[in-house]
């Protein structure tokens, strides 16, 4: 979008609005809140060139309300709509308790081709039985894999199992 040119007069110290106007470029306007409260736009600064700007109607600075009334007014085109940031994600636990594992492995499906993977394997059933399984655990780790998992699904299955 082409930048759009606003002439405003701004009073700095000691001078009146005759003895200084000031141009202000800004483009691509978008509201930076859902109530319509602030505005994101791009400006040219004089100095370090075009940088992010917020401006707002009660900024403390006579700019950023000139900048938030020029938006308002159209003159840096139409003002995109606010855009809610994603969600974030889920943090993977850490460990888990083995009831937890179990119930999650039982949902997925899971549970009985890891209890027939680990029969007769005194190591693995040890591991097994642990009463915390660690999502660090390399021996968790190789047994899902050789399951057929990915790191992405066990990161599923131990957000799953925290919620149990």
């Amino acid at each position: 979008m082409e930048s759009a040119k606003q002439q405003h007069n701004t009073k700095r110290r000691g001078l009146s609005s005759k003895d200084f106007i000031m141009t202000i470029n800004a483009r691509n306007p978008v509201y930076s809140a859902p109530n319509h409260a602030s505005i994101d736009v791009e400006y040219e600064h004089p100095e370090y060139g075009w940088i992010p700007f917020t401006a707002t109607p009660d900024d403390v600075e006579e700019l950023g309300q000139q900048i938030y009334a020029a938006a308002k007014r159209g003159d840096f085109g139409a003002i995109a709509p606010y855009t809610p940031p994603p969600p974030a994600p889920t943090p993977v636990p850490t460990q888990v308790t083995r009831r937890q594992g179990r119930l999650a492995l039982l949902e997925a499906g899971k549970l009985d081709a890891v209890e027939s993977a680990i029969e007769g394997d005194r190591a693995a059933q040890i591991e097994y039985e642990a009463d915390t399984w660690e999502r660090s655990n390399l021996f968790l780790q190789t047994m899902w894999a050789q399951l057929g998992g990915t790191e992405e699904e066990l990161d599923e299955l131990f957000i799953l199992a925290a919620s149990k």
